[in-house]
């Protein structure tokens, strides 16, 4: 699938990430059948970070990761500490994991 017409597909799968829960860009890249990298750029290209919570999306092995939003991964790390999810060490428990 190429990009153009697999970024609405993607933006929307983002959008409906439950509060409260993470996934990966691996993940996201199963769901789609594509390398987690095409995954990556895509949510990179995020120009609506109000409307798509591309926050919610981690590295694999639960990292942070990068974060083009307000404030950078610290705005990232704050996000998702406000919809209850605990950060420690950079890294979130598997139990916020979709």
């Amino acid at each position: 699938m190429k990009t153009d017409e697999l970024r609405p597909l993607v933006f929307e799968y983002i959008q409906n990430i439950p509060k409260g829960k993470v996934t990966t860009y691996a993940a996201i890249g199963l769901v789609f059948e594509v390398h987690a990298r095409k995954i990556g750029k895509i949510v990179k290209s995020n120009m609506e970070i109000e409307k798509v919570p591309c926050y919610k999306v981690l590295e694999t092995e639960n990292k942070i990761g990068y974060y083009n939003g307000k404030d950078g991964i610290h705005g990232k790390v704050n996000k998702i500490k406000e919809e209850g999810i605990e950060v420690i060490n950079g890294k979130i428990d598997k139990k916020y994991f979709l």
